[in-house]
């Protein structure tokens, strides 16, 4: 496929996170943030990463430790100079709460609930693949057969807390949900289900604060976003992506990380510059 994507090659849970030949909503994501970034790793591993799978892990039932044990942790710890063990001791916080409440976990606990699906399909003509939370093809009760989607999200962000984003060039104010293309993520997810099992989801997130004392919600998405529509806009972002990687065209963003380490000086720049670059 690419350098930056890797071949195609099927997708399991050893090398979900690496390059497969796959488009994923955190790709693109990724590459519209900072392309030149994206070029820098190999895998999609950071911190919230982490706290997010690990909690995933804890109320799912999963095996924690296969994501405390990978080696890409431990690496990011060993650079960070953090505390893993502070880490696990906030996730554990986080999860408890949860666990407690008998109306988040029966989505969790029913028994056609599976955790950590992978799958694979192709929408506008390219390779994704994704990887959900939990998948329950057979409804919740005996009244409501509806399959659903259930994605577990940890956020800094308040959940009742509102985000500053440009849109159309002008500053509008949404939840962490837009603010972070989850509702884009959950298009796929929809979608890759539907070529897969030949059946169309109600979408919901479970959302849980990264605060003490932690809050949560599980909200239903499925009403508020036309997810047709998302899925066509999906399509334009990775055609552009497809696009960028094919020519070449490597954007920076000039604020990250990687880009401050990477940067050189072409000389002075003015006043006004120095301002347009102020957050």
């Amino acid at each position: 496929m690419s350098e930056h994507l890797g071949e195609l090659i099927e997708v399991n849970d050893d090398n979900y996170f690496t390059k497969t030949g796959h488009f994923s909503n955190s790709f693109i994501k990724s590459w519209n943030t900072c392309a030149f970034s994206t070029t820098c790793r190999d895998n999609t591993f950071n911190k919230n990463f982490f706290i997010g799978h690990y909690v995933e892990a804890l109320i799912c039932g999963d095996d924690a430790s296969k994501v405390l044990n990978r080696e890409d942790y431990k690496e990011h710890v060993n650079k960070a100079g953090g505390d893993p063990y502070k880490w696990v001791t906030d996730c554990d916080v986080y999860s408890n709460r949860v666990l407690k409440d008998k109306e988040f976990m029966k989505y969790i606990n029913h028994p056609a609930s599976k955790t950590q699906v992978i799958l694979t399909g192709v929408i506008g003509g390219l390779n994704f693949k994704c990887a959900i939370d939990l998948l329950n093809l057979e409804g919740l009760t005996s009244t409501s057969k509806m399959p659903f989607i259930l994605d577990l999200k940890t956020t800094k962000d308040g959940l009742k807390k509102s985000v500053w984003v440009e849109r159309e060039g002008r500053n509008k104010k949404v939840s962490f949900i837009e603010a972070w293309g989850y509702h884009y993520q959950l298009a796929i997810y929809r979608e890759l289900v539907r070529q897969n099992y030949d059946v169309v989801c109600d979408v919901f997130i479970g959302a849980i604060q990264k605060t003490l004392p932690t809050n949560f919600d599980i909200i239903d998405l499925t009403p508020a976003f036309d997810f047709d529509f998302l899925l066509k806009e999906v399509e334009v972002m990775a055609k552009k992506v497809d696009y960028e990687i094919k020519m070449n065209i490597v954007s920076k963003c000039g604020t990250c990380d990687d880009c401050v380490s990477a940067k050189k000086t072409k000389g002075a720049i003015s006043y006004e510059e120095h301002l347009a670059g102020l957050e």
